[in-house]
């Protein structure tokens, strides 16, 4: 596992700017969801209460729309690297990689790059907490009682997981499939 991860992490490395926009998408998600469901979740499943939580709700589900569109975006863009990682995936694959093994790598990819986002999700995560409690009409509750704890903390690593695994199995069924592109053995008759 500790060399799939630094395999990963050296990829990722290869393509700097790809993954610098896919990490400013995917923190931007993760942030925007777990600071709008920390609000929802103080305001109505704790001791406070809102009068209209139908908006809330309905934000919610807005940010929950966010987060499936930050998940295609990024999935289109590893989407574009693995058609151009086939020729790799041919040749690993010849060398006895299995599919198993090859689309256990892209998804380790997109988790740690999923993860490397959420570590910078949560700064805008705090940085949407108070933003929100400031939009709220006569700000019912005051900064300290919206805060991230455990319970969100946990919330955004789950978010962030799925996010990372979303985003990263299309890419990784397509980098890997074996009907189109080169094959295997004639990728290594070349060399």
């Amino acid at each position: 596992m500790g060399h799939d991860l630094r395999f990963a992490l050296r990829t990722l490395g290869r393509t700097p700017g790809l993954t610098a926009v896919a990490s400013v998408i995917l923190a931007l998600g993760i942030g925007g969801t777990t600071a709008m469901f920390s609000v929802v979740d103080r305001l109505l499943l704790g001791d406070l209460t809102y009068p209209d939580s139908r908006q809330l709700v309905t934000l919610l589900a807005a940010m929950g729309f966010v987060l499936l569109m930050t998940c295609v975006s990024v999935a289109s863009l590893l989407l574009a690297r693995a058609s151009v990682r086939r020729t790799e995936m041919a040749v690993r694959s010849a060398i006895g990689a299995s599919r198993s093994r090859l689309v256990r790598q892209l998804l380790i990819e997109s988790v740690v790059l999923a993860s490397l986002s959420g570590v910078a999700g949560l700064v805008v995560a705090l940085w949407g907490i108070d933003a929100l409690v400031a939009l709220l009409p006569s700000n019912p509750v005051s900064l300290d009682t919206i805060r991230l704890d455990v319970r969100l903390l946990t919330v955004a690593a789950v978010v962030t997981l799925t996010t990372g695994v979303a985003s990263g199995i299309l890419p990784a069924a397509f980098a890997t499939r074996r009907t189109a592109g080169p094959q295997p053995m004639s990728i290594l008759r070349s060399y």
